[in-house]
Order: structure tokens, then sequence, then C-alpha cells
């Protein structure tokens, strides 16, 4: 049986790992500043399979939810966001990627912004033919703040990203 110190110590060696593999990667695939209306290398758009229950908003300065979501993007002026003050639990709004072929390596970096009482969850979703694999997991409020976010992605013939959440932010800097 594994001891809590043991089991953060492996995860903080993943983290570690993951950057380590991502400082490595220098071709960009797809930037997302949302700072314009149309973003040519942006490859992350709302879902319109009618899978989800809402879509993310572009916006600036604070929520208009009253102690929620952040005041500011991170950088720049936008940011993407989900109201989520007319959802109820379990629906979900997905912000996800183009169909992306590839055989090398992808690191996928963002910041994200979680606060407020009724946070869901962020999740990152790798999907493949035949399989999703949620690949980050996010709950509850993390504090009125940015925080970032690198994952090392392995190569697959054809995957796409999925974004779900219940109320957060997504600024890319």
């Amino acid at each position: 049986m594994y001891s809590k110190e043991n089991l953060l110590l492996q995860r903080i060696q993943k983290t570690e790992t993951e950057l380590i593999k991502c400082r490595l990667i220098r071709d960009v695939i797809s930037s997302c500043t949302y700072e314009y209306l149309e973003e040519p290398n942006c490859q992350f758009y709302n879902d319109r399979s009618g899978l989800d229950y809402a879509d993310w908003i572009k916006y600036y300065n604070k929520t208009p939810s009253e102690d929620t979501g952040p005041e500011s993007a991170i950088g720049g002026k936008y940011y993407m966001y989900i109201e989520t003050s007319t959802m109820n639990s379990g629906q979900n709004a997905r912000l996800i990627s183009s169909l992306l072929s590839t055989d090398t390596q992808l690191c996928l970096s963002f910041y994200y912004h979680m606060f407020g009482d009724s946070i869901g969850e962020l999740q990152v979703i790798i999907n493949t033919p035949g399989s999703n694999q949620i690949i980050f997991r996010k709950s509850n409020s993390q504090g009125n703040y940015w925080h970032y976010k690198q994952l090392f992605l392995q190569p697959a013939s054809q995957f796409q990203q999925d974004l779900r959440n219940a109320d957060i932010a997504l600024s890319s800097n």
C-alpha cells in the first residue's frame, strides 16, 4: 500500500517529467489567444455535435456572476469561460480541438481559473478512435487565481482534445 507521501512524490515526479518533455517540443500546431475574432492557428472550438449543454464564451473583465471567475485574463484582454448559473449538475460545455493526425509528441499547455462555491469539474480528455481517456481532472474551487498546466501527449494516429467542465475560465498566454 502506498502512503500519501509516496503518492505525492510520484505525482511531483510525473509533473516534472511532463514539464521536461514539454520543453523539448518546439513546433506549435495550435495557438489560441482569444484576442481576435478569427485565429487561423487556433484548433479549439465549441462543440456543435449536441453532446454538451452550453458553450464557452469569449469574455473580458470580471465574470458576470458574483463571487466567481477571474477579474481579468492572465495575458491579453480576453479569455474563455462558462456561465453555469443556468446549468444543472452533470451538464457540461465542451471546447474541442480539430481532429489531429500526428506521429509526434505534443504538449498541451493552458491556464485555468476555477473559483466559486458551485464549481464543477474540469476535464481534459483525449478522444481516439474507440476510446476516451481523461488525462487531467480538477474539481471544486481552486482559489481566486490562474493556474498553469502542461500535459505531455503521446503520439497517436488520430486524436482529438476535449476540454469539459462546469464553470472554469481558460486563458492562453
